[in-house]
């Protein structure tokens, strides 16, 4: 029974530790009719990655954006600051939109 155990045991910790982590943050809005970003940063082997989506007030996804080789950490007001302001240029079609993701992309 010992032995089963044991065995039992190092099955979840070899999983747990196989098992892809995430991370997701989500944005701040304070008023419910606005548009918000979802940030999942995760790692997949040697791999990381962030995904950045840009939902409407609906919950529709407006577009997602994967950065390889990225962690951005969510709860920074930086990176909030920075995806709030591509959010807001991307809901008013401006150009400056692909900037900010630029931007983030290069953060170590």
């Amino acid at each position: 029974m010992k032995t089963f155990m044991c065995i039992l045991l190092s099955f979840f910790i070899v999983a747990a530790k196989a098992a892809p982590r995430l991370d997701t943050t989500k944005s701040t809005s304070k008023n419910a009719g606005e548009n918000y970003w979802v940030l999942e940063t995760g790692k997949t082997g040697n791999n990381s990655y962030t995904i950045i989506r840009f939902y409407d007030a609906a919950s529709n996804l407006l577009v997602e954006k994967r950065l390889e080789d990225v962690v951005l950490k969510g709860n920074r007001g930086r990176v909030q600051r920075q995806l709030n302001r591509a959010l807001e240029a991307y809901s008013t079609q401006s150009a400056v939109y692909t900037d900010y993701l630029a931007v983030l992309s290069k953060r170590p």
